[in-house]
């Protein structure tokens, strides 16, 4: 959803997409992997200060790469075919449990959570190790971890 409301943080002008309102694909924050390429580019045009620039950190990569394509610089193909493993809201839920409010929530497929803070990713874990995904490992001998400390 591109935010058109010049109070919010994520204001976006309409200009910054010609007049179509459609936000470009763009990296949600929690992974990217991207030819190398293509970050060359982006940098070489960012050190040019060829790129316009959005206030939202998530959506840039994807703006850059907008960009390079409109002008004809290069052509992307993207592949965005696992969304079902990434978690933008780390709560469990249904429509059912919160009408309107369960957005690409935590699943049992899930390996990528985002806005998620250190008590929830403490709960994650635990509930990975209670399911057998992880088996908890002995501390190391005091020898051992006076070598990792120096």
């Amino acid at each position: 959803l591109v935010v058109r409301d010049p109070e919010s943080a994520h204001f976006l002008p309409d200009d910054l997409f010609g007049h179509d309102g459609v936000f470009p694909p763009y990296a949600r924050g929690a992974a990217l992997a991207m030819s190398l390429d293509l970050v060359r580019l982006i940098a070489h045009y960012d050190r040019l200060g060829q790129f316009r620039r959005l206030k939202v950190e998530d959506a840039s990569y994807g703006y850059f790469l907008w960009q390079l394509i409109i002008t004809g610089t290069t052509s992307v193909t993207l592949a965005d075919l696992e969304e079902r493993n990434f978690a933008l809201d780390p709560k469990c839920c249904t429509e059912q449990s919160h009408p309107n409010n369960c957005w690409s929530p935590l699943t049992d497929s899930t390996w990528v959570v985002h806005h998620v803070g250190p008590k929830a990713v403490r709960c994650m874990f635990r509930t990975d190790i209670e399911a057998g995904y992880y088996e908890p490992r002995p501390p190391l001998p005091p020898d051992v971890r006076k070598c990792m400390s120096a």
